[in-house]
């Protein structure tokens, strides 16, 4: 169990040094008294010694310093006992010996102080005060004015509140700024009135400031120049008070500092600064108005005004020296950097002096504040011509541009074109957050990036708000002195939509169309666009079809035909611009359909291959086609199909029947055509034919003799053919031929036994003809002609006779 002496120094401990109410009243019984070193500091229980210990900590929270100096206890039976304890306390550099004495006892089974005193040898103890400090702090206070006031680097001066400022008193280290070996030297200098004591110049100028500073306050502080003895001057900064002498008189006391090294210093800056383009100014925001404490002269001369012209300029307001649409611009940046800690940049116009405007940028960062009352740092640079020109490139390019703050998101820069997107009549950007000005939005944009130094990006953008797309590029940038970043933004909501428009189209187009990105560097690709009757010919969904085209190129494909297609792939992978192939592929059931496969490629500037595929099912087209050959192929004499580019015939069809007629086995080929079959004589004749139709009349009649190798001899053969343009210049042309050699051996024959019936009807002096109905013509014997006068062949017979007047000459046109 814990004796009196042990409670009652732990008691002190959790008091003075922990500071902590709750540990010291958990050693205290429950009608615990004790006497204090003050009337008002008697405790009679547990609850009162509770709120006296808390208002004390209250009341000095900071913790002490103890040290126990002397000890001892003495036992009153079993259960209880008295302690003695001398502690020292030191707070705030002061420390202060105390007297404890504590009693015991038992309460429910714990030692708890039950009786305490607290005594101090001081008498000097404050009724404020829980312990005497007062005088203490009395002692250290004085010691410590001499110590300044001996220590002090300004003179001290105080005059009289009178006119002309009757000298008071002066100390010595103002004498030794003023070069005076004493006191009565420096008074006779001055008449004893210390406005002698200071450059003409600033006289009424100190008056004022002392007037205006103490009808406002009890203080005031300014610079003037002071003389010294040997009649140069210094620049003192004066701090002074009003208060009164020994008899009750109204004096000023005053600090003075030599500042003229600061002022010389200051003056070879104010040369820089005056050198410098563009001005600097400190303003005080006085209820939002700007009253200048300073500003050079580049500030004026910025508008072309010299810094009286600028100061009769801006008398009656400040806005006087801002473009009339530009003053709630500016307002709205200067109070941004007064409520903030950040530089406020923003480019705006002020009135030159030769009529119009010209732009400048002004940069606005709060310096500090006097009495409540924000200072502002201002900077202003005329915008280069450069810089201008950009800008007005910027305002007609139909390109959006929005500068903020890559960090904060505050808005910088808006050119024209943004206020015509939002249609927006508020331009006042300044100091606001993208996303709340431009969107109306609580939190950064979804798609807003912190871009790194250097980044480029360029993306594809949908803005919900707007229902707008947008073609975005951006980068980081030093916007006047500030990380910003830049976006340009170009509409291509029309072009989106077009787009869109034309992919739904593609999804309604019956062939199918894929669009791949190749990489002829490894070969790897990746499909970028599939519409549904691509999926529809392949009888599979979209996800399926990617899958397993993406894991074999050629899915489906014949086997027979899967190397043709391992080539198309290769063709276009290698920058074939166009390439095409009909290729089979296999269905569940055992069907197969023809594809006709078109390829066109295009480069990337990544060195990557845009290739765009389109699918078409001819399987019908090939059935036909396969069944137009059958037919071809089986008509007899035969049936060919010849192209004219406009200098040869090139073969495209030739049917068997054709070639077994000229005893080929093979064809006659299929890249020129050969007449090396045709008769030499018949060879300019059937040339003429081909060629007439060619030119224009298109239809070709010819016959002509052509040699056939499997018999040996030359077949005449009769050829009749159309040929018909194309719309890319060429020419179809479509023959047909008959085997006529029979036919005109009979012609021959025939001609033979007429000619021998020609003969025999001259020599019996007979008029003879033939007629044949097949034709409706008659050939005249030789006697018929020469006497009559008719021709060999009449066509129209017998109506041609009658028209001759041979039968029934005059008769015949009575009727």
């Amino acid at each position: 169990m814990d004796n009196t002496l042990t409670l009652v120094r732990n008691f002190c401990f959790f008091d003075f040094v922990e500071r902590d109410m709750e540990k010291a009243v958990s050693l205290l019984s429950e009608d615990i008294h004790w006497f204090g070193t003050s009337d008002r500091e008697d405790v009679c229980n547990i609850e009162a010694a509770r709120a006296y210990i808390a208002d004390e900590i209250r009341t000095m929270p900071a913790p002490y310093k103890m040290a126990v100096t002397e000890e001892s206890q003495v036992p009153t039976g079993p259960d209880s006992g008295v302690a003695f304890l001398r502690i020292t306390l030191e707070n705030e550099g002061i420390a202060f010996p105390f007297r404890v004495t504590a009693v015991s006892r038992v309460e429910k089974g714990t030692l708890k102080l039950c009786s305490m005193h607290f005594s101090v040898s001081d008498s000097n103890q404050q009724q404020s005060e829980y312990f005497p400090l007062t005088k203490g702090r009395e002692k250290i206070a004085h010691a410590k004015m001499d110590l300044i006031v001996s220590t002090m680097a300004g003179g001290l001066l105080g005059g009289y509140m009178k006119p002309g400022c009757p000298f008071y008193f002066v100390n010595d280290r103002l004498l030794e700024y003023l070069g005076y070996s004493g006191k009565a030297a420096y008074i006779t200098d001055i008449d004893g009135l210390l406005i002698n004591g200071i450059h003409p110049n600033d006289r009424k100028r100190v008056e004022t400031e002392v007037a205006s500073q103490l009808a406002a306050g009890a203080q005031f502080a300014f610079d003037y120049q002071m003389r010294r003895q040997d009649g140069t001057y210094i620049w003192i900064h004066n701090i002074g008070r009003k208060t009164t002498d020994e008899n009750g008189e109204t004096i000023i006391i005053s600090v003075c500092y030599d500042v003229t090294k600061e002022h010389d210093k200051q003056a070879q800056l104010d040369n820089i600064i005056n050198a410098l383009p563009g001005g600097v100014a400190l303003y005080r925001l006085v209820n939002g108005e700007r009253h200048v404490i300073y500003q050079s002269r580049g500030v004026g001369l910025l508008s072309g005004r010299t810094p009286e012209e600028y100061i009769e300029l801006t008398a009656d307001s400040a806005e006087n020296a801002i473009f009339s649409e530009d003053v709630a611009r500016v307002a709205a940046a200067i109070r941004q950097a007064a409520d903030s800690d950040r530089v406020v940049s923003l480019d705006y116009r002020i009135p030159h002096i030769s009529g119009g405007y010209i732009w400048i940028n002004g940069s606005f960062k709060k310096a500090g504040s006097d009495h409540g009352d924000p200072i502002i740092h201002a900077v202003f640079s005329e915008m280069p011509q450069m810089r201008e020109l950009l800008r007005d490139i910027t305002e007609d390019s139909g390109v959006a541009v929005v500068v903020c703050d890559n960090k904060t998101h505050e808005l910088l820069y808006l050119n024209q074109e943004v206020f015509s997107i939002l249609n927006k009549a508020d331009r006042n950007y300044e100091g606001r957050l993208c996303h709340e000005y431009l969107l109306g939005s609580s939190a950064p944009c979804p798609f807003c990036k912190n871009f790194d130094d250097g980044t480029t990006l360029r993306e594809e953008l949908y803005i919900p708000q707007l229902n707008r797309y947008y073609i975005t590029q951006g980068r980081v940038l030093n916007w006047a002195g500030r990380e910003a970043h830049i976006e340009y933004l170009t509409d291509i909501t029309p072009i989106k939509l077009a787009q869109q428009r034309f992919s739904e189209m593609l999804q309604n187009v019956t062939s199918g169309i894929v669009v791949f990105r190749l990489d002829p560097r490894d070969g790897s690709y990746e499909i970028e666009y599939m519409n549904n009757s691509f999926c529809q010919l392949f009888e599979a969904s979209e996800p399926a079809l990617r899958k397993l085209c993406m894991r074999d190129p050629t899915y489906g494909v014949h086997p027979d035909d899967v190397e043709k297609m391992r080539n198309l792939t290769a063709r276009a992978t290698g920058g074939c611009a166009h390439t095409a192939e009909t290729l089979r592929f296999l269905f569940p059931g055992d069907r197969t359909k023809w594809v006709r496969i078109e390829f066109g490629s295009v480069p990337r500037p990544d060195g990557t291959v845009s290739t765009y595929g389109t699918y078409y099912d001819v399987t019908t087209q090939i059935q036909q086609e396969h069944q137009l050959r059958d037919v071809i192929h089986n008509v007899p004499g035969g049936v060919c199909l010849y192209r004219w580019d406009g200098k040869k015939l090139h073969p495209v069809i030739v049917s068997e029947q054709f070639s077994k007629l000229l005893g080929e086995t093979t064809g006659l080929g299929s890249k020129e055509l050969n007449l090396h079959h045709v008769h030499p004589d018949d060879l300019p004749g059937l040339q003429k034919a081909v060629m007439k139709a060619l030119n224009g009349s298109h239809k070709m009649e010819y016959t002509y003799r052509s040699f056939s190798k499997s018999q040996k001899e030359y077949l005449w053969i009769r050829l009749e053919g159309i040929s018909v343009p194309q719309p890319d210049g060429t020419q179809l042309v479509y023959a047909s031929y008959s085997n006529v050699t029979n036919e005109h051996q009979l012609q021959l024959e025939l001609r033979t036994s007429q000619q021998a019936l020609d003969v025999a009807t001259e020599e019996a002096g007979l008029r003879f003809w033939t007629f044949d109905p097949l034709r409706d013509c008659a050939h005249q014997g030789k006697l018929s002609v020469q006497n009559l006068g008719l021709p060999e062949f009449m066509d129209h017979y017998p109506q041609s006779l009658l028209e001759r007047d041979i039968i029934l000459p005059p008769l015949s046109r009575r009727f």
